[in-house]
C-alpha cells in the first residue's frame, strides 16, 4: 500500500466479478462467470458458475470448483460456507455452499443481482435488490449447518432510500444504505431494519 508494489497476481480463463475475504483474512474468494448475468437465464436452465480459493498466507491458489449458481456477489463464513445471489434470472435463488468441496448446503429465494452484507455476527445477513424500482433490504438468517432461511423486510419498505446496497457498521449496530439511510442491526423484528 506504500509502494503500489504487485506482490502477486492471478490470472482466471473465466471473469472474475465478486471477492470475498474470510473473517480472518486467511483465505479469498473469487467468483468465476461462465457468460453474462441476465434477467433471462432462469434457474431451471441450469445455473452454473466456478468459484477459485486463494490461500492467503502462501499466496497460492489451491482449488477452483463448479456451483450450481451464476455467482453476483459473495460472502465467505468463518466456518467454512460461501454464500451466493443469483446474477440471472429475476426471482431466483441465494444459496450456500461449503468452502472446502463446493457442495450445495442451502437455499432460498431473492431477487436477482443483490448485494448482501455479512452481520459480524456471522448468524445472519442483509441484501439489497438492485434491480427493482424501489430498491428493497431483506433479512437472512444461517444456520451453523450452511442453511439459509429468510427472516423478514421492513415494514415500510417504499418509504426509505436503500439503493442497491448495504453495508453493516464494525460495532455491529447499524446498517448503511447506499441511499444513505442508516437503520439498526438487531436481533429481533422489533429491533432489525428500523429507520434511525
Amino acid at each position: 500500500l506504500v509502494t503500489g508494489f504487485i506482490e502477486k497476481q492471478f490470472s482466471f480463463t473465466r471473469m472474475p466479478e465478486s471477492l470475498a475475504l474470510t473473517p480472518d483474512g486467511s483465505r479469498l474468494f473469487v467468483a468465476l462467470l461462465t457468460q453474462e448475468h441476465s434477467p433471462f437465464w432462469f434457474d431451471q436452465e441450469g445455473h452454473v458458475g466456478y468459484i477459485a480459493s486463494i490461500d492467503m498466507r502462501t499466496q497460492t491458489q489451491d482449488r477452483e470448483f463448479l456451483i450450481t449458481e451464476d455467482p453476483y456477489d459473495l460472502l465467505a463464513t468463518s466456518d467454512g460456507h460461501l454464500i451466493v445471489p443469483s446474477g440471472s434470472g429475476q426471482h431466483t435463488h441465494i444459496k450456500v455452499f461449503d468452502s472446502l468441496t463446493g457442495a450445495e448446503t442451502g437455499e432460498d429465494a431473492i431477487w436477482q443481482t443483490s448485494r448482501i452484507a455479512l452481520h459480524p455476527s456471522e448468524k445472519w445477513i442483509y441484501a439489497a435488490d438492485n434491480t427493482s424500482s424501489p430498491s428493497t433490504l431483506a433479512r437472512y438468517d444461517l444456520s451453523t449447518s450452511g442453511g439459509i432461511t429468510s427472516a423478514w423486510s421492513p415494514e415500510y419498505p417504499m418509504a426509505h432510500r436503500y439503493g442497491g446496497n448495504v453495508w453493516v457498521s464494525p460495532a455491529a449496530d447499524l446498517l448503511i444504505t447506499r441511499g444513505g439511510d442508516v437503520f439498526t442491526a438487531g436481533d429481533t423484528f422489533e429491533t432489525d431494519i428500523q429507520f434511525v
